[in-house]
């Protein structure tokens, strides 16, 4: 049974743009809950599924994936990433 994953990535134009939703989209069932915001019914994990999106972004693009079934993050380029690993990981009775 596929995993829910909630796709969010800093805006993107044109081409850009396109590539990240063709990427999205490969992942499994998808649908776009809001501009650059999407649920996507997949057997990626958060972070497989960040991996392949990453490969089609700007470098300085930000990405956040959330594996709503397992509890699981993928991201790049988030300023607060590691704030908010820590915060996910305490929340849910995890250490690093």
């Amino acid at each position: 049974m596929p995993d829910n994953l909630i796709v969010c990535w800093s805006r993107a134009e044109g081409e850009v743009e396109k590539r990240i939703e063709k990427a999205v989209t490969e992942l499994g069932e998808a649908v776009e809950v809001l501009p650059s915001v999407w649920h996507v019914a997949s057997s990626y994990r958060a972070g497989e599924a960040a991996e392949r999106i990453r490969s089609v972004m700007d470098p300085d693009s930000a990405l956040l994936v959330v594996n709503a079934s397992s509890d699981e993050l993928g991201w790049f380029n988030l300023p607060e990433g590691g704030r908010l690993q820590r915060i996910w990981d305490q929340s849910a009775g995890r250490t690093r």
